[in-house]
């Protein structure tokens, strides 16, 4: 009698332990990836965020591109510092957004985007305020996509 009592209990201990597992937590001290589709990645090309196919993730790993370097210097709800522009931020233009900049400043006339955890604790999604999100396509949309996340290595110290 204590036995199907005790296999239900590690079921539910199994089935929350992966849940667990699987929530992201953003660490300001590493770099991480957004990607959609498996090879689609947010990538800085001339300081502008575009979708660029990487299908290795090895040698991205290995390579040297610091556009689909991305880290969120004060956690969940900071800022987006893209690792080809580490001293500046991911954000748009406040008036009529047509794209996300990695070159922008806190003291710019700019909106930055902040990095959100999803509903579902495995993906993120970036905003720059109310109705202003990433889109699938890297364009400024007023409905959130959720991101795949990954660590990378970072490439600056």
């Amino acid at each position: 009698m204590w036995r199907p009592t005790l296999f239900a209990a590690f079921a539910v201990w199994l089935t929350f332990s992966s849940l667990v597992a699987a929530q992201v937590t953003l660490d300001p001290t590493l770099c991480y990836t957004l990607s959609t589709n498996g090879t689609q990645y947010l990538d800085s090309t001339n300081s502008v965020l575009a979708i660029q196919s990487h299908p290795n993730r090895t040698e991205l790993e290995g390579g040297t591109d610091k556009g689909v370097r991305f880290h969120f210097p004060l956690g969940e709800n900071g800022w987006v510092v893209c690792e080809a522009h580490d001293e500046h931020y991911v954000g748009t233009t406040i008036v009529n957004p047509t794209e996300w900049a990695t070159e922008d400043s806190l003291g710019s006339t700019v909106a930055l985007a902040t990095i959100q955890i999803s509903a579902s604790g495995e993906q993120v999604y970036l905003q720059s305020g109310p109705r202003r999100q990433m889109s699938s396509t890297a364009g400024v949309g007023t409905a959130e996509f959720d991101w795949d996340i990954q660590e990378i290595n970072c490439l600056l110290s």
